[in-house]
């Protein structure tokens, strides 16, 4: 068994089988580096953050400040990582967190989502 695992290797070694001294193989090596470049490349031309990307964490998005609204009046802040685990830049955070606070806090009549540049409200309940 031995002896033809060491014949195989040696087959595959020689210069005359070598995958690289055959005329497919370039062009197949060629393409495979222009895919790994591209990929990012295209990513790159996105919004970041992009998966697949260079930028993949360095486009890191904002996470909001979260303030609800009761139905009696009154308004508070809560900290962000009582509602989620992780800081996902991926995530668009509009569309998912206030639904999640509307769900876990009762009697909630609102949610606020606050960022540096805009406020974005949502209205709780049917």
């Amino acid at each position: 068994m031995w002896a033809a695992i060491r014949e195989l290797l040696t087959r595959c070694h020689t210069p005359d089988k070598a995958f690289l001294g055959k005329p497919v193989a370039r062009p197949v090596i060629v393409v495979i580096v222009i895919l790994q470049l591209m990929v990012p490349g295209l990513v790159f031309l996105q919004e970041p953050p992009g998966r697949l990307g260079w930028q993949m964490y360095s486009g890191l998005g904002e996470i909001p400040k979260i303030r609800i609204e009761t139905a009696d009046g009154a308004v508070r802040e809560i900290p962000f990582t009582n509602m989620a685990a992780t800081r996902r830049p991926e995530i668009n955070w509009g569309k998912h967190l206030p639904a999640h606070v509307c769900n876990v806090i009762p009697d909630v009549a609102a949610v606020d989502l606050i960022y540096a540049d805009v406020d974005q409200s949502f209205a709780c309940g049917p």
